[in-house]
């Protein structure tokens, strides 16, 4: 019998990109999500890795060595993260109980017989309301496909579904809180998945040098979707298809103007002015804020209704 190990999936660290890291470790923001105390409580610390170029190496926590790491998804006890071992071709599962990191083992027919080659550069991995693990594999840039597996109380994964295949670039994966999937493909369209085998485009930009990366489902329902390659951010309708820009867009930059001397003590921008190099990943606060990271800028910045402020 199976016995649920998760309780709600933190979509805080869920998100993913595809720009390449240059270090194979795994670091973590620890935000206080109230609004009031997002800057001032916010710290920054390694989790596990540091090194390398290396073939992926078990053990504990902090010994454990990956390539490439992109997508995260951890339990809301913060008990388990999983993590998508790009380079490495593997999911790797942390259990900070009793500071253990391994493969995730895969099984097909009720966990009778272990799966290999299941994950060909996974970039993404998502928990949704009934602990299901879905993982979205990047592929060769034509062939990627969204599995979904179920996890036993031995933290064994059995396959269940391919949700999606043969997906062109994929990038980023998000679930609603209907556990719809939503996945950023072709660098400029993002799909919904509502059932194996059943999607639909929910909206495609159409602009020039546009690739999308990491989004999230926001408690409004809208999704917030990072664009790199035009350096801003989007709201996305995904009833309708709406697309409108929620902050960035004005050119590669950090913040606004470089003339404004004022950044350069006090990092703050209006969202109309706001710049950003290359934003990959997303997620959100409790009041609605986000929480973006800008990777050409090596920063973490968080974007309200009104402005755009350096976190880290």
């Amino acid at each position: 019998m199976r016995t649920t190990i998760f309780k709600r999936a933190c979509r805080v660290f869920s998100q993913t990109h595809f720009i390449r890291q240059s270090r194979c470790a795994i670091v973590m923001v620890a935000l206080l999500l109230a609004a009031t105390n997002l800057f001032a409580s916010a710290t920054v610390f390694w989790v596990s890795g540091r090194s390398a170029g290396y073939t992926p190496t078990n053990g504990t926590i902090t010994t454990a060595k990956y390539n490439r790491p992109c997508g995260i998804a951890v339990d809301l006890s913060g008990n388990y993260l999983f993590v998508a071992d790009y380079s490495n071709n593997v999911i790797r599962l942390l259990d900070f109980g009793i500071n253990d990191v391994s493969k995730l083992l895969t099984y097909n027919n009720n966990g009778q017989n272990l799966v290999t080659n299941l994950f060909r550069y996974p970039i993404g991995v998502a928990i949704d309301s009934s602990y299901n693990l879905f993982v979205l594999n990047r592929g060769n840039g034509s062939n990627g496909n969204v599995l979904e597996f179920t996890i036993d109380e031995d933290l064994y994964a059995t396959l269940v579904a391919t949700n999606a295949a043969n997906l062109t670039n994929a990038v980023g994966i998000a679930l609603d809180f209907n556990d719809n999937i939503y996945v950023t493909i072709k660098s400029n369209t993002v799909l919904k998945i509502t059932s194996p085998g059943v999607s639909n485009i929910v909206a495609t930009v159409t602009n020039a040098g546009a690739n999308l990366q990491g989004l999230v489902v926001k408690y409004n329902g809208l999704l917030a979707v990072c664009d790199s390659g035009r350096n801003g951010i989007y709201l996305i309708n995904p009833a309708s298809g709406a697309v409108t820009t929620n902050a960035g867009f004005n050119g590669v930059g950090d913040f606004a103007n470089a003339s404004d001397s004022e950044l350069i003590f006090d990092p703050i921008s209006h969202v109309p002015r706001a710049q950003f190099f290359q934003p990959t990943g997303v997620a959100e606060t409790g009041d609605g804020s986000l929480i973006v990271t800008d990777f050409g800028n090596h920063r973490v910045k968080v974007v309200t209704s009104t402005s755009v402020t350096n976190l880290y």
